[in-house]
């Protein structure tokens, strides 16, 4: 696979002059979601992540359980070995449990508890009254393996980073990124892998960076999932450059660089949002978008594109953020017949709305309009927008199983860009295309 190609596209219609669009990846694997393991509570997601604090000389392990929300810590992952000696050294100081203590305590041999903390009981034929008199020990000694012993050894340490890019961690239920996280615990623990949550900030501005003083601070953990939108992807660029296991939560493009991601079909959900508008008569459908043209809308313009010239239907794209989105510009985009909005966010939804109350018209009676992401609100109580659904927990869980088939081993005909398809529009804000509309159908 080659770099990303960039071109420009130039928008047509009402609104604003050019923009710069982004290329999409062709044919990127396109995956039906398979079903998470089952979630404890009906309708809640209970969230358990083991978090282990590189830095915590105890050598504690934490856990923190919650409905719909995680409990954090701010974790400084240390990546330079040396360092890591230092730490090793002051557990040892400390007096925190070691394999040997466990050994003592189970009356067993070191590698007996090597192989038992390690997941290996099975292979080296423990018999299970040995293992579970190793875990007692482990338990009432509180011994916690240690990730940095590990990682000087060369071995795997069976934990996963999580790393975003967003100045908050998406903790909060409401949280765009939140869900992504939840399918992400969900699918490490049924891979039988802990999480390790990398929250430190280094930036003035908060973006979160992935090197620190020249070191990754991800390689104490095995492979690392990320996710939300780095404005610079030279950390991507050099993670991929030094062969670091890692997938990002939606697609990006790092010119030079072959980067492993899971995404929605924006543009698939796209395309088929405007079939569904033409069908019920709408001839001409306006596209609002954003300024900020990640590559995310970026698919999403590609597909409403796409859409119009296979239908045989105008291109009307408007780039602009949404408090610039006038009355007099809503007036306008009647009078040339527009019977249909695409919104690539739900506050353009809702200043339509606005300006077709001023104008004395309803949604969808008069006009139809569609958000192209998950939406809260509506246009009026009990009445959600018509909003394409994005499989956030089932991209959160294919990112880890393509992550762990990574770290199992070199590819042989595995994809590395998945595709996810998005739910449909429910039918609360799109109607039929008024009969003495215009933009309609005659």
């Amino acid at each position: 696979m080659g770099p990303y190609r960039l071109h420009d596209t130039t928008h047509g219609g009402l609104g604003r002059g050019a923009t710069a669009g982004i290329a999409p990846r062709p044919a990127p694997r396109r995956t039906e979601p398979v079903p998470g393991p089952p979630r404890p509570h009906q309708g809640e997601a209970q969230l358990t992540i083991l978090v282990r604090s590189v830095d915590a000389l105890t050598g504690r392990s934490y856990s923190a359980a919650t409905n719909q929300q995680l409990s954090l810590m701010s974790i400084s992952c240390i990546a330079d070995t040396k360092q890591q000696g230092v730490i090793l050294a002051a557990k040892r100081r400390l007096g925190a449990p070691t394999q040997a203590d466990v050994a003592r305590r189970a009356g067993v041999s070191q590698a007996t508890v090597s192989a038992v903390v390690n997941g290996r009981a099975a292979s080296h034929r423990i018999p299970p009254e040995t293992e579970r008199m190793v875990r007692d020990a482990v338990r009432d000694l509180g011994y916690a393996a240690n990730p940095a012993a590990r990682s000087l050894k060369g071995k795997r340490n069976r934990i996963l980073g999580v790393h975003t890019f967003e100045a908050v961690f998406p903790i909060a239920s409401r949280d765009f990124y939140h869900e992504f996280l939840i399918g992400v615990e969900e699918q490490a623990v049924a891979e039988g892998y802990d999480l390790l949550l990398f929250t430190s900030t280094e930036r003035p501005d908060g973006q979160r960076q992935l090197y620190s003083d020249g070191s990754n601070r991800l390689n104490v953990a095995d492979g690392s999932v990320l996710l939300g939108v780095a404005h610079d992807h030279s950390d991507l660029a050099r993670l991929s450059r030094e062969g670091y296991p890692f997938v990002h939560i939606g697609r990006r493009e790092v010119p030079g660089a072959e980067i492993a991601w899971v995404s929605a079909d924006y543009a698939a959900a796209t395309r088929d949002a405007v079939a569904r508008l033409v069908e019920l008569g709408h001839r001409r459908v306006g596209y609002l978008g954003i300024t900020h043209r990640v590559e995310a809308v970026a698919d999403r313009e590609s597909g409403y594109r796409a859409a119009c010239a296979e239908l045989g239907i105008p291109a009307l794209p408007v780039m602009m953020n949404a408090h610039e989105l006038t009355v007099e510009w809503f007036d306008h985009a009647l009078a040339h017949g527009m019977t249909a909005f695409l919104a690539e966010d739900e506050s353009f939804a809702g200043r339509l709305q606005g300006f077709a109350t001023e104008r004395g018209l309803a949604i969808p009676e008069h006009l139809s309009v569609v958000v192209l992401r998950d939406a809260a609100g509506g246009p009026r109580p009990g009445v959600p927008w018509s909003c394409v659904g994005i499989p956030r927990r089932e991209i959160g869980r294919e990112a880890v199983r393509l992550l762990v088939e990574t770290l199992s081993g070199p590819p042989a005909h595995r994809d590395d860009q998945v595709l996810l398809p998005c739910s449909p529009p429910e039918a609360t804000t799109v109607a039929a295309v008024p009969a003495d509309a215009d933009g309609g159908a005659r």
